[in-house]
């Protein structure tokens, strides 16, 4: 009797009435049997196992935001109520600063690196590193007191000062780069990269592919830089990067393919909101059911839950 061969089995059969049927664990084991089996069932072909929420795992209450192979990477599912475990190494000792549609993560390790980085497809760029932002000078290694131990600092301009800042390579690869967004969903040659970054809260950005081979400010120095400061959130929405500032009125960035001789510069678009004093410091920037809205949170409800918070410590 001659042997079946499992892996020629018609993709339709594969997809249609097998992997589609399968539990999200399954779906797993599923596509480790075979490449052809494999190619079907991404988890990004099945949207009812999505979303995923990046989660800590083992109850870690370290203050540090990187992750470890020790740890591992713990995935919840909304579908199901279950967090899954991953062993990635590529993350190791890396703090997640972005999230992008298609899997993408982007991190950064404290020695400088910056990677853009799919555990789905393990598919790695590297980006250029943290010392070629615009407020970097330079780093110094320095033997810790009473130890053996060598630590990494990193030295920068800070707004409004004659003085630098110098801070540990820990702290800087957990607070430096604020929030990231993608010029599009497809990481490759032409994506911009934008970021919030700094202690000032400019932006800077780098296009994958193109000849800088550093991070460059997304909008001119002007004489009043508070303007092009302290930004809150960014998004990219319909090929435009748009950010909303902490006193919330929001800027598009224009001129990013610019030629030579020319830069990129910010336009305010909506205007501080009139009752702002009502609002808290923070506000966000997202695309929701094709439109993009600002969201702000008000003063007084967030007094309330502080003040319920309060309460239950007192009982």
């Amino acid at each position: 009797m001659e042997e079946e061969n499992w892996s020629q089995l018609p993709e339709h059969l594969l997809f249609e009435l097998i992997s589609k049927r399968l539990s999200f664990p399954d779906l797993i084991r599923f596509g480790c049997v075979c490449k052809p089996w494999k190619a079907v069932c991404g988890p990004l072909q099945f949207p009812n196992h999505l979303p995923w929420l990046i989660v800590p795992l083992n109850n870690n209450k370290s203050t540090s935001l990187d992750f470890n192979n020790e740890t591992g990477l713990g995935f919840f599912s909304l579908c199901d109520g279950n967090t899954y475990k991953a062993e990635i190494p590529e993350i190791s000792d890396r703090r997640i600063c972005g999230s992008f549609p298609g899997g993408w993560l982007m991190t950064v390790h404290h020695n400088s690196e910056i990677q853009l980085f799919n555990p789905l497809s393990r598919s790695l760029l590297n980006l250029p590193p943290l010392t070629t932002f615009p407020s970097m000078l330079h780093t110094f290694e320095q033997k810790e007191e009473g130890t053996n131990n060598v630590s990494l600092y990193y030295v920068g301009k800070r707004f409004g000062s004659t003085n630098n800042f110098t801070f540990q390579s820990n702290i800087i690869r957990d607070m430096y780069v604020r929030r990231v967004a993608l010029s599009s969903p497809s990481v490759s040659s032409g994506t911009v990269v934008m970021t919030i970054q700094g202690l000032n809260s400019k932006l800077a950005y780098y296009k994958i592919g193109g000849e800088q081979e550093t991070w460059t400010l997304a909008t001119p120095e002007t004489p009043d830089q508070k303007r092009m400061c302290f930004f809150d959130d960014v998004t990219c929405y319909k090929g435009v990067f748009y950010a909303v500032h902490n006193n919330g009125y929001v800027v598009v960035i224009k001129d990013l393919e610019a030629g030579e001789g020319t830069h990129p510069y910010a336009e305010e678009v909506i205007g501080l909101h009139p009752s702002r004093e009502e609002f808290s410091s923070y506000s966000y920037i997202l695309e929701s059911s094709g439109d993009l809205l600002v969201k702000m949170h008000l003063r007084n409800q967030i007094h309330k839950i502080l003040s319920a918070k309060g309460d239950d410590r007192n009982k």
